[in-house]
């Protein structure tokens, strides 16, 4: 077969960039001979990133045992000490709040989509909204307003100025890749998600049942009197703040059945109220 003055050209072409880096031209066109196809799944390593589910669902494994731990050691704050020590412990901190824990926020923000963490009453109408309007209605705000006036606390305000410009940056560097959006790529791709789908759940339950509620059990035994409550610090309205089946903040709705996301945490704090009660 005659070969075409272009693939002739072609050839000595080659040729001058093998021997320029002292590689013998024969041995590539040996290797073309055997090699298959370059596919687009192979171009891709398709393969490769369905096995990052591993090590993904893997890092969420540890990222609940942290929570685990963190709820479990909470207990101290409700059967560790007198009322009027958690009282006077609780005043030595005043204003300020666990809710400007800036790193919590943060592991909220890379767990979910951001329009999750608009408050339950905003989040049908914002559910296209900008992220700096959701940013608005972002769910812990409500939690820190003032009992008497509805305005926002000091503590709430200085959050947002040293806080607000970093949330919003890293809710919209995360948008495609925070945990909910990662899962249905995985999922969409082909990959067996139910390890990493068991994990989700867990710590849909940790952030938004089980930590609230372990506050809420603090709230209830050391804060709550009859007929008056005593305002939480830093001026928190945790009586709607803190329950999870108030607020309903859900990470992955598209893991739940709707009879579980319409009782949600509602067991959960029942249990708790009827243990409390018990113990006094």
């Amino acid at each position: 077969m005659d070969f075409t003055p272009e693939i002739k050209d072609k050839l000595n072409q080659l040729q001058e960039k093998y021997t320029a880096m002292g590689q013998d031209m024969a041995s590539y066109l040996d290797g073309l001979l055997y090699a298959d196809f370059l596919t687009y799944w192979d171009y891709i390593h398709l393969d490769t990133l369905l096995s990052l589910q591993s090590p993904f669902t893997a890092r969420v494994k540890r990222i609940n045992a942290y929570f685990n731990a963190l709820t479990t050691s909470f207990e101290v704050m409700v059967d560790g000490m007198e009322k009027e020590q958690f009282l006077k412990f609780r005043m030595s901190l005043l204003p300020a709040s666990g809710f400007q824990s800036g790193q919590y926020r943060m592991i909220e923000i890379c767990a979910t989509d951001f329009i999750r963490l608009v408050d339950k009453s905003k989040r049908e109408e914002l559910s296209t909204a900008t992220i700096e309007e959701q940013f608005e209605h972002i769910y812990w705000k409500f939690g820190a307003t003032e009992l008497a006036t509805g305005k926002q606390t000091l503590t709430l305000k200085q959050f947002i100025k040293k806080y607000a410009a970093q949330f919003l940056q890293l809710a919209k560097d995360r948008s495609l890749t925070n945990f909910s959006a990662l899962y249905h790529q995985l999922a969409t791709g082909g990959a067996d998600v139910s390890m990493l789908a068991e994990e989700l759940r867990k710590l849909d339950l940790y952030v938004n049942v089980e930590w609230p509620l372990s506050h809420y059990k603090s709230a209830v035994r050391y804060l709550e009197k009859d007929p008056v409550d005593v305002a939480a610090t830093g001026g928190t309205n945790w009586q709607k703040y803190l329950p999870p089946r108030f607020q309903k903040r859900i990470f992955y709705p598209f893991l739940w059945t709707d009879d579980q996301m319409e009782e949600w945490g509602r067991g959960w704090v029942l249990s708790v109220l009827k243990t409390l009660k018990n113990k006094d």
